[in-house]
């Protein structure tokens, strides 16, 4: 009988990890990568140290670099860094115009190495919201922005009627379009007429009222051509209206697509 002889099979111990020298370059390397953004982020000539504001009227240029401040800020570790590539502009122009309804837009650039640039454009009033006994400056894409009195000068009031169920600075509180064609009876009646518009009133949304200065209303249906109807307004007033005749003249109606009623 054949006698088998078995080799014993020797067990190598294994290599430690810090012997390895895939460890110590995966080590070296983060370390070196982990060291290279530490620097960055903290490196001071990215720091943000200046801050120029442009276009502003109403809003102070101290409010804004305030509110910035508690912006660029970004805490990390155990120190804050200003650095001007990890500062987000969606979150600053978000912050401002949140804060202030009278700014319209907004432009935040980055100017390396360490500046920030501020673009303000303010809204320019265009008439006068009124609402339950309070007034509002609103612009022409029907915001409303700012608390005003009554008697502001230059603008005529604009009313709606409706269900509001609170007015919310910053918001739109009338449709855009419909400004728009309020907008172009304004300068309809002006430039041709030499007719000011005192107040507007949306009385539904298909017609608005319209009382000029000369103490007469204008009713237009805000479904229809609204430059037709200012052209046969125009027309009317020069060719059979007269400023002589209009003394007793109560209203002007161009609802009507064949006919011009007035008393």
């Amino acid at each position: 009988m054949r006698k088998t002889h078995y080799k014993p099979h020797k067990i190598k111990p294994k290599k430690s990890i810090f012997k390895k020298h895939s460890f110590w370059f995966m080590f070296l390397s983060l370390s070196l990568i982990t060291a290279g953004i530490y620097f960055l982020i903290f490196f001071k000539p990215l720091q943000i140290n200046k801050i120029i504001i442009s276009g502003n009227e109403k809003v102070q240029i101290k409010e804004i670099e305030t509110l910035i401040a508690g912006n660029i800020k970004q805490r990390l570790w155990f120190a804050t860094s200003q650095n001007i590539l990890l500062v987000s502009t969606a979150r600053i122009n978000k912050s401002i115009t949140e804060r202030y309804p009278v700014i319209d837009s907004l432009k935040v650039q980055k100017k390396l190495p360490n500046t920030l640039v501020i673009n303000i454009e303010e809204r320019k009033p265009f008439a006068v919201f009124y609402y339950n006994e309070e007034y509002f400056l609103i612009d022409e894409k029907g915001v409303v922005f700012e608390k005003t009195s009554a008697n502001v000068g230059g603008f005529f009031i604009v009313r709606q009627t409706g269900e509001i169920k609170e007015v919310i600075l910053g918001t739109e509180i009338v449709k855009k379009e419909v400004m728009e064609k309020i907008a172009k009876i304004k300068r309809g009646l002006e430039e041709r007429s030499q007719i000011d518009i005192k107040e507007v009133d949306i009385a539904s949304g298909e017609r608005l009222n319209v009382k000029t200065s000369e103490g007469w209303d204008a009713y237009f249906n805000l479904t229809t051509d609204i430059d037709l109807q200012i052209e046969k307004l125009n027309l009317l007033l020069e060719n059979e209206l007269p400023k002589e005749n209009r003394a007793g003249l109560q209203y002007i109606d161009l609802r009507f697509k064949d006919r011009v009623y007035y008393k």
